[in-house]
């Protein structure tokens, strides 16, 4: 059919025909001869092996590949509030389908394609100044208005990650600038080393946080409370299933010199009391009014091994619950930084 007898058709037949299109060459991209400029196995360089992740599908990875989201970089300040846009991984997706550079009506298919399989991004917020020049962000970037579930990630070492952020407020107003209202999960992967404070993993404690390292009477040993997970109450106070915890710990964690020992329960309660901030925050100021789940992946580096904290976490009623197999402790952390 020729271009002038194709603009006659109806704008609605016309977006059909994109779609069709973009979907064909979305599919013959996931072949093992075309993928990832031919890469079908796992590629060594990380930006190859995100792409090359996003066309496969997440799902369809085997279990002992680490899931590696596409990345959307933003710029950020010190001295303003404002951030700009960087890199953004997504469209270089959507530019390896071919049909997308023909015309705005195809490309909005291909990208309509893309976002329908892209259901996670990873945020890196990269703080620097002078910022470099980009697109200011004044509005939830499209086409992620209704994400649902955003990847942060954060490191204490720039090979790692970018920098943390100075508070959990400025943490929901980025999320919530970046990607809408919309979002009902929370990612917080981190890198940090063996025996860093929750307030450098995370952010710095709030006046009230840093009032509960004390956990007198704030942990209670629940056996048998009819539901095999853990749970934190609005007033701070975590119930235990102790046989469940127990069998979550590393077995590399079961002593640590004199400070950690076997069934310490104070790891689980400071991830918790951090959570609750988050979840805090993203209530009081309403901007996160969706998000119901936080999933930490915490990586630590200590004596050249890589040891993994896995916590998800279910926000219901007031009540953060930790559910069986939701939890791995792999490494001890403090609550405050040392002096």
């Amino acid at each position: 059919m020729s271009l002038a007898n194709f603009t006659k058709l109806s704008q609605e037949l016309q977006d059909q025909i994109w779609a069709e299109a973009a979907a064909i060459q979305y599919q013959q991209s996931v072949s093992p001869t075309c993928i990832a400029d031919g890469q079908p196995e796992s590629c060594t360089a990380p930006y190859a092996e995100r792409q090359r992740q996003a066309f496969v599908g997440y799902d369809d990875l085997p279990d002992s590949t680490e899931r590696q989201p596409l990345r959307l970089y933003i710029h950020a300040s010190r001295h303003t509030d404002e951030l700009r846009l960087g890199v953004n991984e997504f469209q270089t997706l959507v530019n390896r389908l071919p049909v997308a550079t023909v015309c705005a009506d195809a490309r909005a298919q291909a990208v309509k394609l893309c976002r329908v399989r892209i259901q996670l991004m990873n945020l890196f917020r990269v703080v620097e100044d002078p910022m470099p020049d980009g697109k200011q962000i004044l509005e939830p970037v499209f086409p992620f208005e209704q994400l649902k579930t955003v990847m942060v990630t954060t490191a204490n070492h720039p090979e790692d990650g970018p920098e943390g952020f100075d508070s959990v407020d400025r943490l929901v107003d980025v999320i919530s600038r970046v990607f809408g209202s919309c979002v009902e999960k929370i990612i917080w992967s981190t890198w940090w080393g063996s025996g860093s404070a929750m307030s450098d993993i995370y952010w710095p404690h709030t006046p009230q946080m840093g009032q509960l390292e004390i956990m007198d009477g704030r942990i209670i040993d629940q056996s048998g409370h009819g539901q095999p997970a853990h749970f934190m109450t609005p007033d701070h106070v975590l119930h235990i299933e102790p046989e469940v915890y127990k069998a979550e710990i590393d077995d590399s964690n079961k002593y640590y010199g004199r400070i950690y020992t076997w069934y310490d329960r104070r790891p689980i309660y400071w991830h918790c009391l951090k959570i609750s901030e988050l979840l805090g925050a993203a209530s009081a100021t309403s901007l996160l009014p969706r998000l119901q789940h936080i999933e930490v992946e915490l990586h630590n580096s200590s004596w050249g091994k890589i040891y993994m904290v896995r916590l998800e976490t279910t926000y219901k009623d007031g009540v953060i619950w930790v559910g069986r197999h939701n939890l791995h402790l792999g490494n001890f952390h403090r609550f405050f930084s040392s002096v």
